[in-house]
């Protein structure tokens, strides 16, 4: 058997970023404070998606209040969450996409 030798192709980086991989430190900062922050105003974001991207946060899946809150309006609850993380410096918008469930 003959085999051929050829050489490997060279890898070029036109056209990509460098560490397009990597997440941007101030979207982790961004999700980590988001989690914080309905953690602290005692809502289970356990089923849904949390996470900052590009300095938006985005909320997606079922939101509940734990059982010890008081919590009687959980839209209310999050709108306030979403207004507090808004003033905070990284994170430009919070989209709310999530059913409720008390």
């Amino acid at each position: 058997m003959d085999f051929i030798m050829t050489r490997p192709r060279r890898q070029t980086t036109r056209g990509t970023c460098y560490n397009a991989s990597m997440a941007n430190p101030k979207d982790v900062e961004g999700t980590r404070f988001a989690r914080r922050m309905f953690t602290k105003f005692k809502i289970d974001v356990t089923k849904a998606d949390v996470r900052c991207m590009h300095g938006v946060v985005y909320l997606r899946g079922q939101v509940t209040a734990y059982r010890d809150s008081g919590i009687t309006d959980l839209r209310a609850e999050v709108e306030k969450i979403a207004r507090v993380l808004r003033t905070q410096p990284g994170i430009r918008d919070v989209s709310i996409d999530v059913s409720y469930r008390q």
